[in-house]
């Protein structure tokens, strides 16, 4: 991470710290090509069960992000919006790719 990123990470916590969460979550938005940020702006979006937007947020992050680990992580984000849409088939597909990808057991069970 960036100093940058350190910056406006600190600035977000400052601004959350004094309930100017407004603010804070335009930071977070403005500065969602980092993963920092996305990742913040992803998990407020599944809070708030606006997976359609969630899962627009985690397409452009594994578009950004070509190392295969890197997008490992933002699929295990589309395997939770599955699972909470309680969307098998899709979860299925994607315990699949992601056991592929990695050989982890945690995958395959959900396959089972």
């Amino acid at each position: 991470m960036s100093f940058d990123n350190n910056f406006i990470e600190i600035k977000v916590d400052f601004l959350k710290s004094f309930k100017r969460d407004s603010e804070a979550d335009k930071l977070i938005e403005d500065n969602s090509k980092y993963d920092t940020f996305r990742k913040m702006l992803v998990e407020k979006e599944i809070k708030n069960k606006n997976y359609d937007r969630t899962i627009s947020l985690v397409n452009e992050g594994i578009k950004i992000n070509a190392d295969r680990w890197q997008r490992s992580g933002w699929k295990d984000y589309l395997l939770k919006i599955a699972e909470l849409k309680k969307d098998k088939k899709e979860a299925l597909k994607i315990s699949r790719e992601q056991f592929l990808s990695s050989y982890n057991f945690e995958y395959y069970s959900k396959i089972k």
